[in-house]
């Protein structure tokens, strides 16, 4: 028999499909995690597991060594260890090295996980980065503040979809800020958390990804998708837009900045998602991901392109070489669901939204008697529309038009709604 291991998985998508695409390439799934239950109770996520997982287990997938003695036994049917989730890359890395398979050096993919690390080395290579100070004390912020100026962005080294990450406007938000992250024990996957926190510069411009393959020492750019964000304080991603409509020249410069930082890290052998902010002064670099995009890019670029990045992950982690020529010249958006916080009354539309002309997908991930939280990371986003076209612009707005259809009613407007209707007393 042959397997492919997986490790963990992001929630949004690419690491669910990851499994029938391994499937496809005549391979049996073993998955490995801290918790089955987490990706089990998705929606949909059940019947994915029934029937493309061979075997689930359950171990500390922080543990290389537990890694080690759940998957040597498997030798030498096991053809790679892979993972689609930003929480397991190091450790996946680490085991999939000691076992002798595919994939890329731990070290590299350390330093390219830890945000600070990898603000360190883009600064001492040149490389366009934010204004920055880590700190792992309350005492320092002052100093931090001075340093990088405000307003400023907060943000845990360790954590991923925008968790604990804030925009903060004067010094006691800061303090308040960085006192939560230090006194939290773990991350929001139950990681002991770092004790060092990020505060940097809050650069004002567009955010866009660079979407790269890095098969042996050839770095290729896949194409630079466009985000859309949610107001501040928080910087959830709302939508996104493949292939990127900014001028071609800031196109090809975020190419280049996000190549950069790929060879600067030393990663090879891998997929990456490389996140930029595009300011006044050109590409400034945010974070480098050892892993493909979640959030559903990794369809954009399918649709836009005929490029499949999560098989190309796959073949990267069994050894098989990998085909980046693009099949056809397209475009692909998605935008989410962000719905007024509160318990879901009721939900409709979705049948108007799926005849928007361009649409290919569309998923509410909330049912009625759901809670929605404020929208503090991208977890609490209520589902998707995607949509592929010709060009990014027609894509994007049918996206748009379609998510614009949906309605997630929850009681919280419902209330407002009847408030406004009172009117005022007589």
């Amino acid at each position: 028999m042959t397997w492919i291991a997986m490790v963990e998985s992001n929630l949004t998508g690419s690491g669910f499909q990851a499994l029938a695409a391994a499937h496809a390439l005549g391979c049996d799934v073993l998955f490995l995690t801290r918790s089955p239950q987490l990706y089990l109770s998705r929606p949909g996520v059940a019947p994915l597991f029934e029937r493309y997982v061979g075997e689930v287990v359950t171990v500390d997938t922080d543990d290389i060594n537990a890694l080690e003695e759940k998957l040597r036994p498997m030798m030498p049917g096991l053809r790679g260890v892979v993972t689609f989730g930003e929480y397991a890359v190091i450790s996946t890395a680490a085991v999939a090295r000691r076992l002798g398979l595919p994939g890329p050096d731990p070290d590299a993919v350390r330093r390219a996980r830890n945000k600070d690390e990898f603000r360190s080395i883009c600064r001492r290579s040149g490389l366009p980065t934010p204004r920055y100070a880590v700190l792992s004390e309350l005492d320092a912020v002052a100093a931090a503040v001075a340093a990088v100026g405000l307003p400023c962005v907060v943000k845990p080294v360790d954590e991923s979809a925008s968790v604990g990450v804030r925009a903060c406007f004067d010094l006691a938000e800061v303090t308040d800020t960085v006192a939560g992250l230090l006194a939290a024990p773990a991350n929001s996957r139950g990681q002991a958390r770092t004790s060092r926190v990020l505060i940097e510069e809050c650069l004002v411009g567009p955010e866009v990804s660079v979407e790269i393959i890095a098969a042996g020492t050839e770095v290729v750019v896949l194409g630079v998708t466009d985000k859309v964000l949610a107001g501040m304080p928080a910087f959830v991603e709302v939508g996104h837009t493949f292939p990127s409509g900014l001028a071609l020249e800031l196109v090809e410069a975020c190419g280049a900045a996000a190549v950069n930082a790929v060879r600067a890290v030393g990663l090879t052998d891998c997929v990456a998602h490389v996140e930029l902010k595009v300011t006044a002064d050109g590409p400034r670099l945010i974070e480098l991901n050892a892993r493909p995009a979640g959030d559903r890019i990794c369809d954009l670029v399918r649709l836009a392109t005929g490029i499949d990045v999560i098989t190309a992950a796959l073949r990267i982690g069994v050894g098989l070489a990998v085909d980046c020529s693009a099949r056809k010249s397209g475009a692909a958006a998605i935008r989410f669901l962000t719905p007024v916080p509160g318990r879901v009354r009721r939900i409709r539309g979705l049948e108007i939204a799926c005849t928007v002309p361009g649409v290919v997908d569309v998923v509410v991930s909330v049912t009625e008697g759901s809670e929605i939280g404020q929208l503090r990371n991208s977890h609490r986003r209520a589902g998707h529309v995607v949509a592929e076209a010709d060009t990014a612009y027609a894509a994007s707005h049918a996206a748009q038009t379609a998510s614009a259809l949906i309605l997630v009613e929850t009681d919280v407007e419902a209330r407002s709604g009847d408030l406004m209707l009172e009117g005022p007393e007589q």
